[in-house]
């Protein structure tokens, strides 16, 4: 199917006579049936004012032939973005199968949350039953016991036992049991579970707004969208709030060990927040470019 076939389908469709679709486009009615023959094509101006009066997009008109596109004059051609089958294929293959994932990993988040609340709730009942003494905890039957002749970790189950051969980690234990009562461990224990709790619904976040991105791209004319751009923004910034959880994770596991607490932001942390906000300004950079040439995405749907 021709220009000048999907012209006249889409004006009969609203009903209106080449007069009165010339008129709307303020040239004479020769012009609008010389569009329809294909013994012409409108200029940039005119084929954009047909857009706004059929609420459609550029390639709605000139559809999927290459034949169609070589037929209009140059300067509108300058003014599509060829995206040619096989390449926009790609594209939505890519859009679903990241879909797909985003949407499996935020069913996982969601099981780790319920468990991670329900040790939550099992953690502050344990604090009745655990016991620390000197150099030995204990909770449920089994036991953590320092060795200190031996430099010995000893843990047991049950019956069952099993050492950590390791100086550094015997002191650590030690320290750890005799600083802290049972309430203060387990008030550790509490909040480290707040902490992963936090960073899961984060995560849990930043998938959602993937998923909405690459939907979006999937289902639009063009990735290059405020909405879009929106998106990714999201995923920066909670990306950085979830560094922050990460680092007062571990400031408050290292204080329960006796170490000072830190906070430490590693290079590759940064960079990933760097990459979402340097996507997201190209992102934005494609939708003004594309509002101040009044370009498109053009191409062949699989649709």
């Amino acid at each position: 199917m021709k220009f000048g076939d999907n012209l006249k389908k889409m004006r009969k469709k609203k009903n209106l006579s080449q007069e009165e679709l010339a008129e709307k486009v303020r040239v004479s009615r020769q012009s609008v049936s010389k569009w329809e023959t294909g013994d012409a094509y409108p200029e940039m101006n005119n084929l954009l004012e047909l857009c706004k009066i059929f609420k459609c997009q550029i390639n709605d008109l000139v559809n999927d032939s290459i034949i169609d596109i070589d037929s209009l004059d140059e300067y509108t051609l300058e003014k599509i973005v060829l995206l040619k089958k096989d390449k926009q294929d790609k594209v939505k293959m890519l859009s679903k199968i990241i879909m797909a994932i985003s949407s499996i990993a935020r069913v996982f988040l969601i099981l780790g949350i319920v468990i991670t609340c329900f040790t939550l709730v099992l953690s502050s009942i344990a604090s009745f039953y655990l016991k620390i003494d000197k150099d030995k905890a204990s909770l449920f039957g089994a036991s953590i016991t320092v060795l200190e002749e031996e430099n010995k970790v000893e843990f047991k189950y049950k019956g069952d036992k099993f050492f950590l051969n390791d100086s550094l980690s015997s002191t650590m234990v030690k320290n750890f049991l005799n600083d802290n009562n049972k309430y203060t461990v387990v008030g550790y224990v509490c909040i480290s579970l707040i902490g992963i709790i936090i960073y899961a619904i984060i995560l849990y976040k930043v998938l959602s707004y993937l998923y909405k991105l690459f939907d979006n791209i999937y289902k639009g004319e063009t990735p290059f969208t405020l909405d879009n751009v929106n998106f990714i923004k999201n995923m920066a910034h909670l990306m950085i709030a979830a560094i922050i959880v990460i680092n007062i994770g571990g400031a408050i596991s290292e204080s329960l060990i006796s170490y000072s607490p830190s906070f430490e932001f590693e290079m590759f942390d940064l960079f990933q927040i760097l990459f979402l906000y340097s996507l997201s300004y190209i992102f934005e950079y494609g939708y003004y470019m594309q509002n101040s040439t009044n370009s498109v995405m053009y191409g062949e749907s699989d649709e």
